[in-house]
């Protein structure tokens, strides 16, 4: 109807920048597709057009205009058939899986990304000491810095929840010192492989301080006495001992 031909008319002078197309130029073949052809010659656009299906004997259309003008923002066609929502959850990406995943630890540094990331992808983790006399000493408590070792917290908080999630099998091999947050390491650990040359223990009572994300996690592999005695007292203990 004469209606719908001006709406049509006076949709293409606004996207055209033109007010050349008159009503007579719309005959019965007109069609959509017609308005982006006629939008784009007057733009010097180039169209994109995506289709998507919303069952078996519908299918929607969509035509996105991308101005060849850096200046112009991207129009999407009202006349266009509505976009269609897909109704349920995103598909999750796949991810590839590998068999063992082999993790140097620093005394003093904990790589959180690289850890969390082969928890999810490994079969199995192997954690093992970068340093030759130390395995890991934990948060870095000797520094003055409140706000770096919040920070610093919340990632342990963070690995500590991806150890708890994983069906990754964790091994650590043990062959120096493990000292207070690096407790973590054999208390999470599906197996904890330790020399004699290996010693444990919670220092932190000495620093006017107590453990906090370890103890949970020592808590369920040397229950709640034994933990409560080695946070209190902060003694050391060699391997011997743990078994």
């Amino acid at each position: 109807d004469s209606l719908s031909t001006m709406e049509v008319v006076n949709y293409i002078h606004e996207q055209s920048g033109r007010q050349d197309f008159k009503p007579s130029n719309i005959t019965d073949e007109f069609t959509v597709q017609s308005i982006v052809d006629v939008i784009v010659s007057s733009r010097g656009t180039s169209v994109v057009e995506t289709f998507t299906h919303t069952n078996k004997d519908s299918k929607t259309k969509e035509a996105e205009f991308f101005d060849s003008s850096p200046n112009r923002p991207i129009v999407h066609s009202e006349l266009a058939t509505e976009k269609t929502v897909f109704d349920g959850p995103e598909p999750e990406p796949e991810i590839s899986h590998e068999p063992v995943v082999t993790i140097n630890i620093a005394p003093s540094f904990i790589d959180f990304d690289s850890i969390i990331s082969a928890l999810k992808t490994a079969d199995v983790v192997v954690l093992r000491q970068s340093d030759p006399l130390v395995f890991n000493h934990g948060a870095p408590i000797e520094s003055n810095n409140e706000i770096s070792i919040a920070k610093f917290m919340d990632r342990y908080v963070a690995l500590s929840e991806a150890f708890e999630s994983t069906s990754s099998t964790v091994v650590a091999i043990i062959e120096g010192e493990v000292r207070g947050g690096g407790m973590l390491f054999p208390a999470v650990a599906d197996v904890c492989v330790a020399t004699k040359k290996a010693s444990f223990g919670l220092p932190e009572i000495h620093r006017n301080m107590v453990p906090s994300v370890v103890s949970k996690a020592l808590v369920e592999r040397l229950g709640q006495s034994t933990t409560r005695r080695l946070c209190l007292t902060g003694e050391s203990f060699q391997t011997e001992q743990a078994l």
